[in-house]
């Protein structure tokens, strides 16, 4: 019975890590979007985030 719990909690431990690894990278592209469509940060042609040299605070 015991053994029944150790795998439980290791199956809930690796849900647990990839339900937060995925809302961090969620939670991180959403804010570059909002940054993006505010014009507060700018991509090159690489891709690459650079501020935005026209954006005034």
């Amino acid at each position: 019975m015991f053994e029944y719990f150790i795998v439980f909690a290791i199956c809930m431990a690796g849900a647990s890590w990839t339900a937060y690894n995925q809302g961090v990278r969620q939670g991180t592209e959403t804010m570059l979007e909002i940054l993006h469509e505010q014009k507060i940060i700018a991509f090159d042609e690489q891709g690459n985030i650079k501020p935005n040299p026209f954006f005034d605070s």
